[in-house]
């Protein structure tokens, strides 16, 4: 039962993709400037994922 629990999981992680237009600013770059977009993508996800746990905190002590 877990094992089918993981694969159906998985598998919805599997076919998640990116918006449209999230890694544009990374087109056309190579080398150090590819690495600094990517860079920069990745700083405004995790800062998006902060920013909603704070949210959920703030939203579950008002109960």
């Amino acid at each position: 039962m877990k094992k089918l629990l993981f694969c159906i999981i998985f598998s919805q992680f599997a076919n998640a993709q990116a918006p449209a237009g999230y890694y544009n600013s990374a087109n056309g770059l190579s080398g150090a400037s590819l690495k600094t977009a990517l860079s920069n993508i990745s700083y405004k996800w995790a800062s998006r994922q902060r920013l909603q746990r704070t949210l959920d905190s703030l939203q579950n002590n008002r109960h």
